[in-house]
């Protein structure tokens, strides 16, 4: 017969070596000009395992794009979706005017415009006047709060926000190799957007990556220029390259008017902003397009941590605001709404300072405490729990995480948002126990510490293992103890 034996206690010691761990990040970011708080709250029991300066409010780096996906799916719903529209003035005896109007969406691509253009075929639409692009949706400001720190930085992360955008705004430069000595295949997405001068050389495979890329606006024309020049090593494959757009009021209409071209139709006309239209009559709707899914749309904050999707869904919130339905939505307006929802589910904002979704440079001021608290509802209270916990990088498997937690106890148990800033490193989450057991809540910020990234990821890695003990599978001591059979 098996005999039936109690499984091991927990060991005692887990929050005390919680709070070592914490005040030795801490002794650590001192010594390095810097500070370090945190709080580990157990959800099986309510304590608090550890607390360290949790109620003070610091930059947090990326992990403010939990508040934005919690507040997203909270208020909106993990179902929503954004509409793209096109419009027609069509007339049958001469060029028809044709506008695309920007509902918000942040994952509108150029195969969307495929499809417009397919559309419009499918009419017997051949010839194409102006096009026109609305971007009144939004309100007139395409650069996020606090981007305006770094306006040289042409990286695709710092991408401005508009209610038509297209690609992310920003373009992608493509280049595959061909045979040592001739030109590499070159060409721009989206297309239509910018001018291609100048061309890549395939050089021997040891050259490696010579490739040079110029984007700057042309004087005489809306579209951009794009000058490349150099070489890419035989061999070596497609390489891709970003740049953020300066500004992307008209790129859509420009690369909508381009694939239009190659589907055989006549573009006769401008491309322009909507407001610059004659007439007050709103054109007919000839098709739209949908975006992902809320629930989708949230995991390039979590996993990828975009800052350009989350600053999309940071102005979404504004229609959540009770304001005037036809209002331009407006970083203002999303960000108020996103603090008036934590005030609503208990999180104290007193110190808090929220100006844009993302997180990036030097927007907002945030406490350990408020975004620990932000996960504990989310895990307990949300009928968006499972969409919040999937958005999150898995620690060794994906995302932002999956160089890290890679072997060992919390292996494929900790689903956590971090943050990386020059002088900020956060990470906060959860560390998941067994099936039907609630986990740990977690949040560290390092701040002050310049340079030593790796290092103060690495220390922040070692105090989430202090809770090694609590994450094993067995009841919590919460629980009436069930008895275990062991084989005799």
């Amino acid at each position: 017969m098996p005999r039936a034996e109690l499984p091991a206690p927990a060991k005692p010691r887990a929050a005390a070596d919680g709070s070592s761990a914490l005040k030795e990040l801490d002794e650590y970011a001192k010594k390095h000009g810097g500070r370090a708080r945190g709080i580990f709250i157990d959800l099986e029991s309510g304590q608090t395992l550890a607390e360290l300066d949790a109620n003070h409010a610091v930059n947090p780096a990326s992990t403010q794009k939990l508040i934005t996906a919690a507040a997203a799916l909270e208020l909106l719903g993990p179902g929503y979706t954004f509409q793209t529209e096109l419009r027609g003035a069509i007339k049958e005896d001469g060029p028809s005017s044709i506008t695309l109007v920007g509902g918000g969406a942040p994952d509108l691509e150029t195969s969307d415009l495929l499809l417009f253009a397919h559309a419009l075929r499918s009419r017997g639409v051949t010839q194409i006047g102006d096009i026109y692009v609305d971007q009144s949706r939004f309100d007139g400001r395409f650069v996020p709060p606090a981007f305006e720190e770094q306006p040289g930085e042409w990286a695709a992360f710092r991408a401005p926000i508009s209610a038509l955008a297209l690609a992310r705004n920003a373009v992608s430069l493509h280049v595959v190799p061909t045979k040592k000595g001739e030109p590499a295949k070159v060409w721009l997405d989206p297309p239509g957007v910018s001018v291609l001068v100048g061309q890549v050389k395939t050089l021997d495979a040891k050259d490696g990556d010579r490739v040079i890329w110029e984007l700057a606006p042309q004087a005489d024309a809306p579209e951009l220029s794009s000058k490349v020049s150099g070489g890419l090593g035989a061999g070596l494959g497609h390489r891709s390259y970003q740049r953020r757009l300066d500004s992307p009021l008209l790129s859509p209409g420009l690369a909508f008017r381009q694939l239009l071209k190659e589907s055989g139709a006549t573009v006769e006309g401008k491309v322009l902003l909507a407001s610059q239209a004659q007439g007050s009559t709103k054109p007919e709707l000839i098709t739209r397009v949908r975006s992902k899914p809320l629930s989708v749309l949230v995991r390039e904050l979590g996993k990828d941590s975009d800052n350009f999707t989350a600053e999309m869904l940071a102005l979404a919130l504004s229609q959540a605001d009770g304001g005037a339905a036809n209002a331009p939505w407006s970083t203002e307006r999303g960000v108020l709404r996103m603090k008036k929802w934590l005030e609503a589910v208990g999180i104290d904002t007193s110190g808090l300072t929220l100006r844009n979704g993302s997180g990036l440079f030097g927007a907002n001021l945030v406490t350990c405490q408020a975004l620990a608290r932000v996960l504990e509802k989310m895990a307990a209270h949300s009928a968006a729990s499972p969409e919040f916990m999937s958005q999150l990088a898995i620690g060794g498997s994906d995302g932002t995480l999956r160089n890290r937690f890679v072997s060992g106890a919390l292996s494929q148990k900790v689903r956590a948002k971090t943050g990386t800033l020059a002088d900020t490193i956060a990470l906060a989450g959860y560390l998941l126990r067994g099936e039907g057991r609630r986990p740990i809540v977690f949040c560290t910020i390092v701040s002050g510490v310049r340079g030593r990234h790796t290092e103060v990821r690495g220390r922040i890695d070692r105090a989430l293992q202090s809770f090694e003990s609590l994450v094993a599978s067995r009841p919590s001591a919460m629980e009436k103890p069930k008895a275990v059979a062991t084989e005799p």
